[in-house]
């Protein structure tokens, strides 16, 4: 019975490999870079714009300009589910 217990236990964690556990910690310190350094520097102009762009569609005005849909989509539905602000537009890349 015990050893049964200990097996299913090793089992459980069978999936977490060394590779997922890399990519998982690469994943966390990309994350707290990117979001730690919000206050470090202020957009840029092509970044404002699109960020411009996500906050009118999410107010219900159509886009205008050059803009990236996958990016306009992106950052239009965190402004939609978060709020649009500092932290939610800094999820997507520019």
């Amino acid at each position: 019975m015990i050893e049964q217990a200990q097996t299913e236990e090793r089992n459980s964690w069978s999936w977490l490999t060394i590779e997922l556990a890399l990519y998982g910690l690469i994943l966390a310190l990309a994350l707290a870079l990117r979001l730690g350094g919000l206050s470090i520097r202020v957009m840029g102009v092509t970044e404002a714009a699109e960020t411009w762009q996500a906050w009118r569609l999410v107010q219900g005005e159509a886009p205008q300009g050059a803009y990236s849909p996958l990016l306009l989509s992106a950052q239009a539905l965190l402004f939609a589910l978060f709020g649009a602000g500092t932290w939610s537009r800094a999820w997507c890349p520019h």
